[in-house]
């Protein structure tokens, strides 16, 4: 699993808790795209996710805060966000 590259968890409708910890354990990926949840916040460690390029929360409505997020990160995507 410390392989995966892109994950999409998109329309999912997620609520705080719901997205495994783990995922800030996978050291290799470079795109995540979360669209459509309804967590307030991101609840794991982006820390070592050091070749995330890429990250999409666009339409969490409920989208209240993030982490802070690696330096890695070229793309933020967080269209309709209120």
């Amino acid at each position: 699993m410390k392989n995966i590259k892109v994950l999409l968890i998109m329309s999912c409708y997620l609520k705080d808790g719901d997205i495994p910890y783990g995922i800030g354990e996978l050291s290799n990926l470079q795109e995540l795209k979360l669209r459509f949840n309804k967590f307030s916040r991101l609840d794991f460690n982006f820390s070592q996710l050091t070749r995330l390029k890429s990250l999409d929360v666009s339409c969490c409505d409920n989208l209240l805060e993030l982490p802070e997020l690696p330096s890695t990160l070229a793309i933020f995507t967080a269209y309709q966000c209120s």
